[in-house]
C-alpha cells in the first residue's frame, strides 16, 4: 500500500515537473552548459550555478506556494547533502557540483532529487566500468554529464508513462 503510493507521488511530480517544457528547456540548457565546462575545465562555474538558482527561485515565486516552496527548498537542500557528506567523507573537490545539484533540486523538487541522483551515480557507475574494461584508468571525472544525461532520462520517461 504505502510503495504503491509513494511510486503514484513520484510519477505525479515526474509528470507535473516535466510536463512543464519551459523548466525542461532551462534545465537542458543549464545542464548543457554545465557538461561542456565540467568536461573542458573539470569546474562548473560559480556564475552559472548562481544565474540558475535565480530563475530556478523566480519561477518557484510565480508558482508561489507554500508547498510549492518547501517541495523545492527541500530538494535543494537533500541533493546538497547527498554529494556535500560524501565528498566531505573522502575529501574529493566537487564544489561545482554540489552546486549544481542543489540547483537541479530547486528546479525539480525533493521527490525527484533522489531518483535524478541515483540515476547519475547509475550511468557514472556504468562508464567508470567500461573505462576499466578499456583498461584506461583516470584521476578525477566530471560528473556533470552524467547530470545531464539522468535528466534526459527522467524526461523521456516521463514522456513514456
Amino acid at each position: 500500500m504505502f510503495i504503491d503510493s509513494f511510486i503514484t507521488s513520484i510519477l505525479h511530480e515526474l509528470h507535473s515537473v516535466y510536463g512543464n517544457y519551459l523548466l525542461v528547456a532551462i534545465m537542458t540548457f543549464f545542464l548543457g552548459i554545465a557538461t561542456y565546462t565540467d568536461v573542458k575545465s573539470f569546474k562548473i562555474p560559480n556564475k552559472l550555478n548562481f544565474t540558475m538558482s535565480i530563475i530556478a527561485l523566480i519561477l518557484i515565486f510565480f508558482d508561489f506556494s507554500f508547498s510549492t516552496l518547501f517541495v523545492k527548498l527541500s530538494g535543494a537542500f537533500v541533493g546538497f547533502f547527498m554529494l556535500f557528506l560524501p565528498a566531505m567523507i573522502k575529501n574529493h573537490a566537487m564544489g561545482g557540483d554540489i552546486k549544481a545539484v542543489t540547483v537541479i533540486g530547486l528546479f525539480i523538487g525533493v521527490k525527484l532529487i533522489i531518483p535524478f541522483l541515483v540515476l547519475a551515480c547509475l550511468f557514472g557507475s556504468l562508464f567508470i566500468i567500461l573505462r576499466i574494461h578499456k583498461g584506461s584508468l583516470f584521476s578525477v571525472m566530471p560528473f556533470a554529464p552524467f547530470f545531464f544525461i539522468s535528466h534526459i532520462t527522467l524526461f523521456i520517461f516521463s514522456l513514456w508513462i
